[in-house]
């Protein structure tokens, strides 16, 4: 058995310097919901795990005085989906962190984690199957199960992306804080720049040197007729992956009609999905008018493979929803 040592640092410069050394594999290690699923997958075998645990820096959920809300990497999803600002003005982000897993996970995993988490593939999950995120060639998927897999970019690989939190936050056009090991600075960042797409890097999905730390998320501050909404649509009303989820965020002005709309489809993509068609659709006319449009619209480009094409109309099916939503709301 390998052993693998474990620091707990109590400051954001001391976590990220212990990256600085290349020889070394090293991970964060802080609600360690995906750290102890990939151990026991013998995915991972770190020479050590820097708990960020004790770096307060990084923990709470504060509301600035320009009214955005900024919420640190080491809040808990449930602490996400019970602040009174998130529940007001950003009701997809609280909707989308009540949904994910169970209770019991809720109160451990953080948003930090949530956004970095590996995909759920279970080709890539298993030590037995070979794919080209773990050095192999080609994508298991393709010729096997695939029911749950992408529809979307999916050609080199099918995974999607495990993070209901990023769909919620590039549809209300989050940014994060990101410390680097071989920066003073911290730099802040789209939420959406976190995620690389498959064609260009398929080994990895997280566009993020290593040693890289997430500080912070924030929520910009909400705008005179915004509104957004958020729907998971699963198997089971039990906890369950997402076959669909989509997060939309709008403005309307004075007139009844839409100036701005982001619509963002997850369990589609290895990336938080941009349904850019849907949203010029709704563009410039009132939200009622647009809404059977845009849901047709939803899964415009989609290359579903043999037996996930029922995902394509759930695309059509939860925008309906959370634009309906943003209609009663």
């Amino acid at each position: 058995m390998k052993t693998i040592l474990y620091s707990r640092p109590t400051r954001v410069s001391e976590a990220v310097e212990r990256f600085m050394d290349p020889d070394q594999h090293l991970r964060y290690h802080a609600g360690g919901i995906d750290n102890v699923d990939l151990l026991k997958e013998g995915l991972i075998e770190p020479d050590e795990l820097v708990s960020i645990r004790r770096i307060q820096a990084l923990s709470g959920i504060s509301v600035s005085r320009d009214k955005s809300c900024n919420i640190g990497a080491l809040t808990t999803l449930s602490e996400i989906s019970e602040h009174p600002w998130i529940q007001k003005n950003a009701a997809a982000l609280a909707s989308a962190a009540g949904q994910a897993a169970t209770p019991n996970i809720r109160n451990v995993a953080t948003v930090g984690g949530n956004l970095l988490q590996q995909p759920r593939c279970s080709y890539f999950r298993s030590e037995l199957a070979s794919c080209v995120r773990k050095g192999g060639d080609g994508c298991p998927a393709h010729r096997g199960e695939h029911a749950y897999h992408g529809i979307f970019e999916n050609g080199t690989c099918a995974a999607v992306l495990p993070s209901s939190l990023a769909i919620a936050l590039v549809a209300l056009e989050a940014t994060c804080t990101i410390a680097f090991p071989s920066e003073k600075e911290s730099e802040q960042r789209p939420i959406s720049s976190l995620f690389a797409s498959p064609l260009t890097q398929p080994e990895n999905h997280i566009a993020l040197p290593v040693g890289a730390l997430i500080q912070s998320v924030t929520i910009p501050a909400p705008r005179k007729g915004s509104k957004n909404a958020y729907v998971k649509l699963k198997p089971r009303q039990s906890f369950d992956w997402p076959m669909v989820e989509a997060a939309c965020a709008l403005r309307i002005d004075a007139a009844g009609k839409i100036t701005h709309c982001r619509i963002v489809l997850g369990a589609v993509a290895l990336t938080p999905w941009r349904a850019t068609q849907a949203e010029t659709t709704l563009l410039n006319q009132p939200l009622r008018e647009g809404i059977e449009k845009a849901s047709t619209a939803a899964a415009a480009g989609a290359t579903p493979l043999q037996h996930n094409g029922y995902k394509a109309e759930l695309c059509a099916v939860a925008t309906r929803r959370i634009l309906q939503d943003c209609l009663d709301s």
